[in-house]
C-alpha cells in the first residue's frame, strides 16, 4: 500500500485525521479547531519549532472526492480564498487528500506567490498533498489504526475523543468529568510515579461514583497531555484484536491506556493486555479502574506472583476537610454556605452525592428537602422525571409501566440500543410496541443519561444501582430468563446494588434463589412439552454456570439439585441425561455438561475442594460417566499459581483415606482421577484476542520442581498400596496398567524442550515389579514383559538395566500355559511374519502333541486366551495348524473352549471348524457341533457358524445345499447381533448363485448399521463371482442412508468403472436428497453426509478427466439448487469431495471461465461459483485470473451498488477465494510457509495489473489480509 483509499471516507474523518497528525507531528502544543468561529475559519495552529523552522503556522484542511483533475481546479480557487484570510502568521500549510503531480505542485506555488504578494502576505506556503500526508503517516501506527478502524470507533482512542461529552459536558451533571477536581494530590503524585517505575499495571478500585474514572482523567490532563513522550489512551471495546493493538503502540511514543470499568472486560483480555505490555520494557502502561466489589476478577488469568508487580488504589470516600473545601467552593458566596457541615455529613464524602447535592442546589431545591434521607433516592427518581413525562406523553405508556422498563433496561445494560433482538424482547417482556421501545431509549439519548458508542448504559452507575433497589423479585428473576445472553450484565449489576445498599438485604442472592427454585417444575412449567422443559432448564444451569465465581454458594444448589433430579426417573433432566448417554454422538450443550463445568469452576476455589470431591464422586456412582474426573484435569489455573497444586493434593489425601478404610467402593472415581493426575502435559482452549473466528489451543508442560515430584510419587506409592490389599484384587488390572505407563510418560518428554526426569519413579515402579513378581498371571506377565522390553528401548537410565534382567529370570514360564504366554507375548516375535515362524510353531505343535494329551493341551490353550484382552498376533495361524496337525487336539481345543462358555470360544471356534470341514472334509465331526451350536439358539453361536462361512474366499470352496440353508436359517431370524457376520456369510450366496440373492441382501442392508455395511461392502469389493449389475443395484439402490467409507468407496469405484460417471453422480444427488429429507425432519446436521465432509474422493484412481467431468455437472448442479432453507452449507461439501487438482489447471481456468460467462448476469450464481473456487487451497497465477474476472462481472453488473447486499457477499467470496487455506501448518514463532507463498504470488499478480484496473483493490485487500498473518507475533505462534 503506497497511498491512502479515501473513498470510504468523508470531510470530518479528514479533518480528525489531519488533527491527529498534526499533533503527533508538532506535539501537544497543537490547537486544532473543530468549528468556524471566532478563529477566522482556521483549521489548526502552532507556535514554535518543526525541525529547523520556528515561528506561527496556520494550517488548512482541503477534503475532495471528486476526479483527480477537478479537484485540482477547486483546489486553486481554495487557495485564493484562504490567501484573504491569513494573518500575520510565518507559515501557511494546506493539507490535502488529493494526490498532486509535479507540475501542478509547482503551479501552485506559483499561484500562492503571486495572490499573497497582491495582499502583502509573507507567510511561507507548504502544501501537503495526499503522497507528502501518507508519507508521514506511516510513521505513526496509532493513527493507522484510527484509519482503518474509525477514529470514534477503533479499539483504542485518544482519551479527549472517548470523553469528549463528559469533558464538555455541564460541571453539575451526573457523569460529568468537567467539576472542580480538589484532593487526591497524593493519588495524582503516585500515579505520576506510575509511569517512571517498573511497574506496568496499575488498578484504582473503589465503589461507584468515588471518582475513579475522574481521577485519570485528572491525571491525563495535568500530567500525561503536557508531556511529549507519552499519550493517553482509552480502550474503547469489550473484544480486542490484540495484533492490531500491538501494532498501534508500537511508535516511539510511551503509551499509557485506561481500562475504565474493568470489571466489564473478560480476564483474558487483561491478562493479553498485560502481557502485550510487558513486551514493551516499560513503553506500555496500563490503568485499570474496577468496582472494589470486583477489584480482582479481572486479574484472575495473571500469575499470582506477577499480581504482586501490580501497584493498587483503594479509593476511600474523601475526607470531611476535602468535601468541605468542595462545597466551599461553589457555595461560599450563596445562602448555603451557612450549611456546608450539613451538606458535608450528607453526601458522606462521595463525590457522585457530592455532585448530586450541587446540582439540587443549582435547580432551586431547598435545603430541607436536601436534608430528607430518602433525599439522593427521591432526587434520582426525580432524575428520571423528564423521561417518565416525554415518553408518556408520547405513547401513553403509564409511568408505573415505564419505570418497570427503566428498571429493566438497568439491570441488562449495557448493551446496544440499536440491537433488533434486545429491542423485541423489551417489547415482548413488557408488552409494550416495538417503536415504544425505541422511543423510551432514544429519550435516554436524547436526555443524555446514557453513555456509550457501542453498548449503552445509564451514568453515573450509582443511579441504575439505585433504581434497582426496589426493583420486583418476579420481575427481576424473569428478566434473568428473558435475557440471558445478558447475564453477566444482570449479575454485575445486582452485585453493585448490593455494595451500595445500607439495608443488609442481599437483592443478587434474594433473587437467583427464586431463580433457581423453578428447577422444582411448577404446574405451567409442567404443560411444556419435554423438549421445552429440556430448554428452559438448560438456560437457568447455564445461567448459574456463568456466575460460578461471583455466587458460588448459588452454584453449590444447583449441583445438589441435579443430583436429586437425576435420580428421579421421571424428571426431564434425568430422561435427557439417558437420551445423552445413548445418543451417537454426544452433545456437549447438555445440561450433564453445564454441571460438570461448574463443577470444575468450583474446584478452582479451595473453599469448595470437598463439596466438589463429594458432588462429583457421588455424580460418577450414579452416572458411570468418564467424562466426570476431567473436572480434575490440569488447567491454566495451575500455570497461573505456579503449580502450587493445592487441589491435587487435597484430591490426594482424601483418596488415601479411602484406602486406608479399606473400602473399594469409590475406587473407580479416584483412580480415574489419578491416570489424570500423571499426565505430564494438557491443553487449554481459550477464544482468541486476535480474531474472532479462531480458538487459541496451547500445550503446556509440567515442570520438574518439588511439588509435581512429590504428587507424583504420591500416587505412585497410593497405587502400590492398592495393589498389594486382598481388598482391592478387582482394581489390580487398572493399577498395574497405570504404574507399567509412567516410564512411557516420563521417556514421553525427551522430545521436549526440557525432558521431566525422575529417576525415583523409574526405581519406585520396577520395584513394585520385582516384589510382585511371583503374583503376576499370564495376562499381567505380557504387559510386564512388553513394557520392560520397551523400557530398554526408550533407553532407560544404565543403572536400571541389571534389575530388569533380574526380572526376566524370575519371572521363567513355570506351565504350558505360561510358555504359551511368553511365546506369543514376545515383542520380537510379534514384528515376525507368519512365514518366519512357521518352522517354530511346526516345532512347538510336535512338542506339545509329543508331551500333553489333547486335554492337558485345551486346559493350556484355555487358561492362555482367558488371559488375554485380544487374540495374540498369529495365535490364529498357531491354532490352524494345530487343527492340521491333529483334528483330536483341535476337537479337543473346540470342545472345551464351548464347555466355559461362549466368550472366548466364539474367537477361535470358526478357526477349528472351518479347518475341520473345509480343509480335512470330516463332514459328520463338522455337522455335530454345528448341531449342538444350533440348539443353543443363540446369536453369538450363529454368528460362529457365519463366520466359518465368511472366512473362506468366494469361489474357494463349493457349498451343499444343507449350508446354504444353514446360512438362510440365521438371516431369517433378522437378529440384529448377527448383521456383521451375516456381511461375510451372505457373500457364499452370491457364489452359490442362489436365486433370490438380491432380495435377500437388499433387504439386509436395508435394515443393517453402518459398521456391518461397510464389512459387506468391503467383501463385495473382493467378491470375483457378483455380477457388474449386482453390485450397482445393491450399491445405487441400498447404501444411500450411509455415510461414505472407504469400504463403500471401492465398491462405487467397481460402478464407475463399469457404468460411467453419470451412474455415479445421479447416486451422489440422491445422497443429497436423503440429506436434505434428514435435515428437514431431525433439525439437525448432525449424524449424516452426503458426502464425507473435507475429504476428496478416492473413486477416480487417476482417471482425472473423468474427475474433473463430474465436478463441473457438480458445479452445475449447486448453481441450480433451491437455498431457501440453507441446504446449500452442506451441499457444497460436494466440491472437496470431486475437487479434480489442489489448483487450477489450465484445463480446470478454460471450464471455469465459461462458467462464469455463461453465468456473468447472475449475482447469487457468481457467488456460488466463487464458493466452489475456495476449496483450491494451493494458489497460482490461473486461480487469481478467475477471481479477478469474477470481480469485474461483479461490477459491470447492472445493479452494481458496493452497498447491495448481494454485491458485498459476491465481493466477499471472491475475497476468500484468494485468502483460504484450509489447515495451516508450520514452526513457532515463523509464519506460515503457505502465507509466504500466497504473498509472493498476490505481489507478483498486482505488479502485473494496471493501476486503473478495477481488480487491484480486491488483491490489496487479499493482500493485507496475508500479511496480517505473517506479522502475528511469535508469542502467537507458540499458541496452535
Amino acid at each position: 500500500m503506497n497511498s491512502i483509499n479515501w473513498s470510504n471516507f468523508n470531510s470530518t474523518d479528514f479533518t480528525l485525521f489531519c488533527n491527529s497528525l498534526l499533533t503527533f507531528e508538532f506535539g501537544n502544543n497543537f490547537t486544532p479547531f473543530s468549528a468556524p468561529g471566532k478563529d477566522g475559519g482556521i483549521d489548526g495552529k502552532y507556535v514554535g519549532i518543526y525541525g529547523t523552522e520556528q515561528g506561527s503556522w496556520r494550517f488548512q484542511y482541503k477534503f475532495h472526492q471528486v476526479a483527480r483533475k477537478q479537484a485540482y481546479s477547486i483546489l486553486k480557487s481554495e487557495l485564493k480564498n484562504e490567501i484573504k484570510n491569513l494573518k500575520d502568521e510565518d507559515y501557511f500549510v494546506l493539507l490535502t487528500n488529493v494526490e498532486l503531480l509535479p507540475q501542478e505542485l509547482v503551479e501552485l506555488n506559483q499561484l500562492y506567490e503571486s495572490e499573497s504578494s497582491a495582499v502583502s502576505k509573507n507567510a511561507k506556503f507548504k502544501i501537503w498533498d495526499g503522497a507528502k500526508l501518507f508519507a508521514l503517516y506511516v510513521q505513526y501506527p496509532l493513527l493507522e489504526l484510527w484509519i482503518n478502524e474509525g477514529f470514534l470507533t477503533a479499539q483504542l482512542q485518544h482519551y479527549r475523543d472517548f470523553f469528549k461529552k463528559e469533558m464538555q459536558s455541564e460541571e453539575f451533571e451526573p457523569r460529568s468529568l468537567n467539576n472542580v477536581f480538589i484532593a487526591r494530590e497524593k493519588d495524582l503524585e503516585d500515579l505520576n510515579d506510575f509511569l517512571s517505575s517498573e511497574y506496568v499495571l496499575t488498578i484504582i478500585s473503589g465503589e461507584a461514583g468515588i471518582g475513579k474514572t475522574r481521577l485519570v482523567v485528572e491525571f491525563f490532563e495535568k500530567n500525561v497531555s503536557n508531556s511529549e513522550n507519552w499519550v493517553a489512551l482509552v480502550l474503547a471495546v469489550k473484544t480486542i484484536q490484540i495484533d492490531k493493538i500491538r501494532k498501534a503502540i508500537s511508535s516511539k511514543k510511551n503509551t499509557v491506556i485506561l481500562i475504565d470499568d474493568a470489571h466489564k472486560h473478560h480476564p483474558e483480555t487483561i491478562s493479553d493486555l498485560k502481557r502485550l505490555a510487558d513486551s514493551f520494557n516499560g513503553r506500555v502502561k496500563l490503568i485499570l479502574t474496577v468496582r472494589t466489589l470486583q477489584a480482582f476478577e479481572s486479574l484472575e488469568l495473571i500469575k499470582e506472583y506477577e499480581q504482586e508487580d501490580i501497584l493498587k488504589f483503594n479509593l476511600k470516600t474523601l475526607s470531611r476537610e476535602d468535601t468541605k473545601t468542595i462545597f466551599e467552593s461553589y457555595l461560599k458566596n450563596t445562602d448555603y454556605r451557612y450549611y456546608i457541615n450539613d451538606l458535608v455529613v450528607l453526601s458522606y464524602g462521595r463525590p457522585i452525592l457530592i455532585v448530586a447535592v450541587l446540582k439540587a442546589i443549582s435547580e432551586g431545591v431547598s435545603i430541607s428537602k436536601i436534608r430528607e434521607g430518602e433525599f439522593l433516592k427521591n432526587y434520582v427518581l426525580n432524575y428520571f422525571y423528564n423521561f417518565y413525562t416525554r415518553v408518556a406523553d408520547e405513547t401513553k405508556l403509564s409511568k408505573l409501566k415505564l419505570k418497570r422498563l427503566l428498571q429493566n433496561i438497568a439491570l441488562i445494560e449495557p448493551f446496544n440500543y440499536d440491537d433488533s433482538n434486545h429491542i423485541s424482547k423489551l417489547s415482548e417482556v413488557h408488552e409494550i410496541g416495538i417503536p415504544e421501545i425505541k422511543n423510551s431509549l432514544k429519550t435516554l439519548l436524547d436526555f443524555s443519561f446514557v453513555s456509550g458508542r457501542f453498548e449503552h448504559s445509564i451514568k453515573p452507575d450509582y443511579y441504575s444501582d439505585i433504581l434497582l433497589m426496589d426493583v420486583d423479585q418476579d420481575d427481576a428473576t424473569e428478566y434473568i430468563t428473558q435475557f440471558d445472553m445478558l447475564l453477566d450484565n444482570i449479575i454485575f449489576n445486582l452485585s453493585s446494588v448490593d455494595e451500595v445498599n445500607a439495608t443488609g438485604i442481599n437483592l443478587l442472592d434474594d433473587i437467583l434463589n427464586k431463580y433457581i427454585s423453578r428447577l422444582y417444575p411448577d404446574e405451567k412449567v409442567k404443560e411444556l412439552s419435554y423438549n421445552s422443559q429440556i430448554n428452559f432448564f438448560h438456560r437457568i444451569f447455564t445461567t448459574i454456570r456463568r456466575i460460578v465465581f461471583v455466587r458460588p454458594q448459588i452454584a453449590m444448589k444447583v449441583v445438589d439439585i441435579y443430583l436429586e433430579c437425576i435420580k428421579n426417573e421421571i424428571h426431564p433432566i434425568a430422561r435427557e441425561y439417558r437420551e445423552m448417554k445413548n445418543a451417537t454422538f454426544r452433545s456437549h450443550n447438555s445440561i450433564f455438561e453445564t454441571i460438570v463445568s461448574i463443577l470444575r469452576d468450583l474446584n478452582t476455589i479451595p473453599k469448595y475442594y470437598s463439596f466438589v470431591l463429594k458432588a462429583s464422586n457421588k455424580l460418577f456412582n450414579l452416572t458411570g460417566d468418564k467424562d466426570i474426573p476431567s473436572i480434575y484435569n490440569y488447567s491454566k489455573q495451575d500455570v497461573i499459581n505456579q503449580y502450587k497444586l493445592s487441589m491435587q493434593t487435597f484430591f490426594m489425601n482424601k483418596f488415601m483415606e479411602e484406602v486406608n478404610k479399606k473400602q473399594g467402593g469409590n475406587l473407580s472415581f479416584f483412580l480415574e482421577v489419578v491416570t489424570r493426575f500423571l499426565n505430564l502435559d494438557f491443553t487449554s482452549t481459550e477464544n482468541s484476542n486476535s480474531s474472532t473466528h479462531s480458538l487459541i489451543i496451547t500445550t503446556y508442560y509440567l515442570p520438574e520442581t518439588p511439588m509435581v515430584k512429590e504428587l507424583r510419587l504420591q500416587v505412585i506409592n497410593t497405587l502400590v498400596g492398592i495393589y498389594q490389599n486382598e481388598e482391592f484384587a478387582d482394581y489390580r488390572k487398572t493399577v498395574l496398567a497405570l504404574l507399567l505407563d509412567i516410564p512411557r510418560m516420563l521417556f514421553a518428554t525427551e522430545r521436549n524442550k526440557t525432558p521431566f526426569r525422575h529417576d525415583e519413579e523409574h526405581e519406585a515402579v520396577l520395584n513394585f515389579i520385582e516384589d510382585n513378581s511371583e503374583k503376576f498371571g499370564i495376562a499381567d506377565q505380557k504387559e510386564i514383559f512388553e513394557k520392560l522390553h520397551w523400557y530398554i528401548q526408550w533407553k532407560i537410565p544404565a543403572q536400571f538395566i541389571p534389575q530388569i534382567e533380574r526380572i526376566n529370570k524370575m519371572m521363567e514360564p513355570k506351565n504350558l500355559a505360561e510358555d504359551l504366554g511368553r511365546m506369543f507375548n514376545n515383542y520380537e516375535n510379534g514384528l515376525k511374519n507368519y512365514s518366519e515362524l512357521l518352522p517354530e510353531f511346526e516345532i512347538k505343535i510336535s512338542e506339545i502333541i509329543e508331551n500333553f494329551t489333547g486335554e492337558e493341551v485345551a486346559k493350556a490353550i484355555y487358561e492362555f486366551l482367558e488371559a488375554q484382552l485380544y487374540p495374540p498376533i498369529h495365535f490364529y495361524e498357531f491354532l490352524r495348524l494345530l487343527v492340521s496337525k491333529s483334528s483330536d487336539y483341535g476337537l479337543s481345543v473346540h470342545d472345551f473352549l464351548l464347555s466355559k462358555g461362549i466368550e472366548i470360544y466364539q474367537q477361535y471356534a470358526d478357526t477349528i471348524l472351518n479347518v475341520i470341514y473345509f480343509e480335512k472334509k470330516e463332514e459328520d465331526n463338522y455337522w455335530n457341533r454345528i448341531e449342538k451350536l444350533e440348539s443353543l439358539s443363540s446369536a453369538a453361536a450363529d454368528n460362529v457358524i457365519l463366520s466359518i462361512y465368511g472366512r473362506r474366499v468366494p469361489g474357494t470352496a463349493s457349498l451343499s445345499e444343507r449350508d446354504i440353508q444353514t446360512i438362510l436359517k440365521i438371516y431369517n431370524k433378522k437378529d440384529p447381533e448377527n448383521n456383521f457376520q451375516l456381511a461375510s456369510g451372505l457373500q457364499t450366496l452370491i457364489t452359490a448363485d442362489y436365486p433370490e440373492v438380491y432380495t435377500v441382501i437388499a433387504e439386509y442392508l436395508d435394515r443393517t448399521s453402518q459398521r456391518s455395511a461397510e464389512m459387506f461392502f468391503l467383501w463385495l469389493s473382493d467378491n470375483k463371482i457378483a455380477t457388474p449389475e449386482l453390485v450397482k443395484e445393491l450399491v445405487t439402490g441400498h447404501s444411500v442412508r450411509f455415510n461414505i467409507s472407504h469400504q463403500l468407496e471401492r465398491v462405487l469405484a467397481k460402478v464407475l468403472k463399469d457404468y460411467g460417471p453419470d451412474t455415479i453422480f445421479e447416486y451422489l444427488v440422491s445422497r443429497y436428497n436423503f440429506k436434505y429429507k434428514f435435515v428437514s425432519e431431525n433439525r439437525t446436521l448432525m449424524g449424516y453426509e452426503f458426502v464425507p465432509n473435507g475429504d476428496r474422493s478416492s473413486l477416480f484412481n487417476g482417471q482425472n478427466d473423468v474427475r474433473e467431468t463430474m465436478f463441473f455437472k457438480a458445479l452445475d448442479w449447486y448453481l441450480k439448487q433451491d437455498a431457501s432453507e440453507g441446504q446449500l452449507y452442506y451441499a457444497k461439501d460436494i466440491f472437496e469431495y470431486l475437487q479434480p487438482e489442489n489448483s487450477v489447471s489450465d484445463s480446470l481456468y478454460e471450464n471455469y471461465v465459461l462458467v462464469l460467462t455463461k453465468n456473468a448476469n447472475d449475482l447469487n450464481r457468481l457467488k456460488r461459483i466463487a464458493e466452489s473456487l475456495e476449496i483450491f487451497h494451493t494458489k497460482n497465477e490461473k486461480h487469481v485470473a478467475l477471481v479477478l474476472k469474477g470481480y469485474e462481472l461483479i461490477l459491470r453488473h447492472d445493479e452494481f451498488d458496493s452497498s447491495n447486499k448481494a454485491i458485498k457477499d459476491a465481493t466477499f467470496h471472491f475475497y476468500r477465494c484468494l485468502t483460504s487455506h484450509g489447515v495451516k501448518s508450520g514452526p513457532a514463532g515463523q509464519p506460515f510457509q503457505v502465507d509466504l507463498d500466497l504473498k509472493r504470488l498476490l505481489e507478483s499478480e498486482l505488479n502485473k495489473i494496471p493501476e486503473h484496473h478495477e481488480g487491484r483493490e480486491l488483491i490489496i485487500w487479499a493482500l493485507e489480509s496475508v500479511n496480517n498473518e505473517i506479522n502475528r507475533s511469535e508469542s502467537d505462534n507458540d499458541i496452535w
